[in-house]
């Protein structure tokens, strides 16, 4: 299996290697390999497939986690609209000529 660097971006990683992968499906399919060369293309074709649902998986994981993170401050923004509203609104009381009043003073 080729080498990758750390400096080369996940998705050309991972599209390397799936073009790979096909390549040795392909040649699978097409060649009339000997056993030995069967199996080394087989067991290339294993570990190329393992190596893409791994990136898979983790690009995956990653998504959630910024979904999750998302959420989670929207949530948060929400819970401090309501509890401004609601200071608001404990401070003023539920009198709206005094909040009227307040708002034309501003």
């Amino acid at each position: 299996m080729s080498g990758y660097d750390n400096d080369t971006p996940p998705l050309r990683q991972f599209e390397a290697r799936l073009e790979q992968l096909q390549k040795a499906v392909k040649r699978l399919e097409d060649d009339d390999l000997s056993l030995a060369e069967t199996i080394a293309a087989y067991e290339e074709a294993v570990e190329l497939a393992n190596s893409c649902n791994a990136m898979l998986d983790a690009a995956e994981l990653r998504v959630r986690t910024i979904d999750d993170s998302s959420r989670r401050l929207r949530e948060e923004v929400m819970r401090y609209q309501y509890s401004e509203a609601r200071v608001a609104q404990l401070l003023l009381g539920d009198d709206e000529d005094l909040a009227d009043l307040l708002d034309d003073e501003e």
